[in-house]
């Protein structure tokens, strides 16, 4: 993690189609079938970010103007491609399940505790059930999935799986598949050099397709940094009004350019306004 005049996360998007057969869990179907879009980044979760995340619509964010997303909309924006997301992060794997299929009536979601023996069992003997996650957090994090599990008991960083809907459902009739998968990074593309010019908090992203033989294909990377070097203007002690750059580095198989973005900021009525210009 590198730390600039912000805090440094990086995030990962990959897309896996490998089809896996739809498995039993006690008494409840617990589907893990078909391709699948995860995301990952290297901040792991707070107790507070636990508790937000259950609560669909109604985020511990709204009362802090502070984060991001204060409203709950962006996580809720995952329905839009998937009934069933999950979630792996800190000391916890959890699975979201709004029409309350998968674990019974009356039960929205399940988690598992790392700190848990049982649960520790569990996620170690039923192999079919975790191995969406287990190459995954190889990949990810470098690290085996019994070290992450038995020794470690927390995963440093936060992984996200959503499972694409094949089938109309009664939260959204959208349906993804994997060519709409690739529009979405195709999308991205388009406008990376953009993608992280007005984040604080993230310093690259990167898109990365797993074949069905297993192989990896990072499509790009985006990465952003910025100079220490800052022109101050008007008080000079107020970072906020000071004016810097900020170099986007765009990488794929083929092609590597970095851009240099000139970045002038001023504060009024507590609202940061930047103004980029390109060298």
């Amino acid at each position: 993690m590198k730390v600039y005049l912000f805090q440094s996360l990086k995030n990962k998007w990959l897309y896996k189609p490998n089809v896996i057969r739809t498995i039993s869990f006690g008494t409840n179907c617990f589907i893990f079938e078909g391709p699948a879009l995860y995301a990952y980044n290297n901040a792991g979760f707070t107790d507070d970010d636990w508790k937000g995340i259950q609560a669909t619509g109604r985020s511990v964010k709204r009362n802090d103007p502070n984060k991001v997303g204060r409203f709950g909309i962006g996580f809720n924006s995952v329905y839009h491609i998937t009934d069933v997301p999950s979630i792996f992060s800190s000391g916890h794997l959890g699975v979201l399940d709004p029409q309350e299929k998968l674990f019974g009536k009356g039960d929205g979601g399940f988690q598992w505790s790392l700190a848990d023996t049982e649960d520790q069992e569990t996620l170690m003997t039923l192999h079919d059930q975790f191995q969406p996650f287990q190459d995954i957090v190889a990949l990810v994090s470098e690290q085996t999935w019994s070290k992450v599990i038995m020794e470690d008991q927390n995963f440093d960083g936060t992984l996200f799986r959503f499972p694409l809907r094949n089938e109309a459902s009664d939260i959204s009739d959208n349906l993804y598949d994997s060519d709409k998968v690739v529009q979405l990074f195709d999308s991205f593309i388009a406008d990376a050099d953009l993608s992280l010019l007005f984040l604080k908090n993230v310093a690259s992203v990167s898109l990365i397709h797993i074949n069905t033989d297993n192989s990896v294909n990072v499509r790009l990377e985006v990465t952003c940094t910025r100079s220490t070097d800052v022109l101050e203007s008007g008080d000079a002690s107020t970072i906020e009004g000071a004016t810097g750059f900020k170099f986007i580095t765009i990488s794929s198989e083929d092609h590597k350019e970095t851009e240099k973005w000139l970045m002038k900021g001023s504060l009024s009525l507590h609202q940061k306004l930047c103004s980029p210009v390109m060298i």
